[in-house]
This record gives structure tokens, sequence and C-alpha cells, in this order.
């Protein structure tokens, strides 16, 4: 196991990582950025104590753990208490997929880079807390790999051709904690 990473999040609206929203889901953005900025609610399911949601939950304000067997992968984040497990057992996607909060997970060993694909993810929840929506085809590829022994990068690139006029790819960069005390109770 791994514990104690964190990652500092940058809001898109203040940063220079930009969605590339088609028209209908610009617009659904523009409502929620303008009702944030009046005080109201922007449709952000964690605003009720729901799940973050996927790929939300890898942009978590507190840290997380990392658990490795032989066949599965599990990130537990401090936040909302959530794990998302990731299959690493040559199973694909289930046909008849419900969707979920964090999705269905598969991975897959390039060398030292981790490959994961999600799929099935809740459309009803938002990419960060900015309120980027995406819809109910959403496939999340992520490249993850330690750069150094404290640092792991995160290449995200995100599929939606129904919310977005072009994949939209960002890199995250999460750092170890080696003196994280371990999750606490959300």
């Amino acid at each position: 196991a791994t514990t104690g990473f964190s990652y500092t999040p940058n809001n898109p609206r203040g940063g220079k990582q930009h969605p590339p929203l088609t028209p209908e889901y610009a617009k659904i953005y523009a409502d929620h950025v303008a009702a944030a900025d009046a005080g109201l609610p922007t449709g952000d399911p964690t605003a009720n104590c729901l799940p973050q949601g996927m790929p939300r939950f890898m942009n978590m304000p507190f840290g997380f753990e990392i658990l490795q067997t032989a066949k599965q992968i599990n990130f537990t984040s401090e936040w909302n208490e959530q794990t998302r497990r990731i299959y690493m057992d040559g199973r694909g996607h289930p046909a008849d997929l419900e969707p979920s909060y964090n999705g269905h997970s598969i991975g897959h060993w390039e060398g030292d880079t981790l490959v994961i694909e999600t799929v099935g993810m809740r459309a009803d929840t938002v990419l960060d807390a900015s309120g980027i929506p995406h819809s109910d085809i959403t496939r999340v590829v992520e490249r993850i790999r330690f750069v150094d022994p404290v640092t792991l990068n995160a290449e995200v690139t995100i599929f939606d051709r129904k919310a977005f006029t072009t994949d939209w790819t960002v890199t995250k960069v999460y750092k170890l904690q080696k003196d994280h005390p371990g999750l606490k109770e959300y």
C-alpha cells in the first residue's frame, strides 16, 4: 500500500485548462458558474453529501491511499470515504453496465505506466468544483506513473463527444506525503 498522496487542484475558471465544451454543455457550465457566482446551488451532487463521481474522484482535496494486489488496485479517498476499484485481471467492461458514481475501471501496465480506462459514470455528476458537466457516454483514460520516488504524474484524457468538441487531456501531479497519519473518517 502507498499512503498519503495529495493533489492540489487548479480551478479551470482561473487557470489555463478550459474544457472544449459543445454549445449545449457550455450553456450548462455557464449556468453552473453563474449560480456559483450568485451563491446559489450549482447542481454539484457533493453539496447534497452525494459522492463526487469520476473523474472528480481523482481531484480530491483530501488524501488518498493506493492498495495494489495482483488482480486489483484500489484508490481509497478520505473524501466521502469512497473507494475506486481498478480491475487488473484482464476482464473487459460488462455489456450491461449500470452507471455508478465511480464507473467501471479496468487497467493494465505499459512498462512503468498504469493505464486505466473508466466507463459507466453517472451523468449527474460534474468533473470538478467549478461545475464542468459531462454526458452519459464519458470515457476516461488515465496514464499514471512515478516520475520520482514521491511524485505521481497522471495524464487524464476525457472522451465525450456529446459534451466536448474534442478529446480533453489534462495532467495532474500527486505528491507522496511521507508524514501522513493515514486516512481519517470523513
